[in-house]
């Protein structure tokens, strides 16, 4: 019987997936930003928060 934690089973290789493709996005963003300026691409949904009294 193996020990717990012994070896990268499935999930763990997924996660390590994931990451390496969040590293790899991250990469891609900050150089578009740095070519064409600062908050051209983000991530998520963002809009910009205007005050109470101010419109947007």
């Amino acid at each position: 019987m193996a020990a717990r934690g012994s070896s990268a089973g499935p999930v763990s290789a997924i996660s390590s997936s994931i990451q390496d493709r969040t590293k790899k996005l991250g990469k891609v963003v900050d150089n578009i930003n740095r070519r064409f300026g600062p908050d051209t691409v983000s991530f998520g949904h963002s809009k910009p928060h205007y005050g109470f009294f101010e419109k947007g």
